[in-house]
């Protein structure tokens, strides 16, 4: 949802549901839940316009990283586009092209599935649009080493510290 969201409460909702969900008292399908309760009750998150778009996919057919991460980007602020089950590699570069796309991030959950996340980097510098987005893969199979390989910007094993961190530097590249 996009537009103006009432603030009261619903930073404070969010950062205690954040806490609970990161300190592992609270799991993920909970999480899920109670977040799309509070984004509901308020109508929507607070879209924060430097952000602009994130992409956010998942390899083979499992969607709990990708919704996760989705979920995650959403409550931050970011304009979310969760691909289809099995989007093809030239899907997701397709969904990138758009000038408005700050940021994508792939799930993998299986080792066979980390060549994806190098593929599709260079993919995106092909299409010359790599510079501008930062790059995130993460999942049960993502090592930090994988990562790197894979050239992402940001990594972490924990998904809200790597939202944090896909923030931050969506920010920093966009000069704010």
């Amino acid at each position: 949802m996009t537009g103006e969201v009432p603030k009261e409460g619903l930073e404070k909702e969010i950062g205690d549901l954040l806490e609970e969900f990161d300190s592992r008292r609270l799991p993920l399908m909970l999480f899920m839940h109670r977040a799309h309760e509070i984004r509901d009750k308020y109508g929507g998150f607070t879209r924060d316009s430097r952000l602009g778009k994130a992409v956010v996919a998942s390899m083979e057919r499992h969607t709990g990283g990708r919704d996760l991460m989705a979920c995650l980007l959403d409550i931050v602020g970011f304009d979310v586009v969760v691909t289809d089950i099995d989007l093809p590699l030239e899907g997701i570069v397709d969904l990138c092209r758009d000038p408005e796309v700050k940021a994508v991030c792939i799930s993998i959950q299986m080792i066979h599935e980390c060549r994806s996340a190098i593929n599709l980097a260079e993919r995106l510098k092909e299409e010359v649009i790599r510079d501008r987005i930062v790059y995130n893969a993460g999942g049960f199979a993502v090592t930090e080493e994988i990562a790197k390989q894979a050239g992402c910007d940001v990594f972490s094993l924990r998904a809200t510290e790597a939202v944090k961190m896909i923030k931050e530097e969506v920010l920093r590249k966009n000069g704010y």
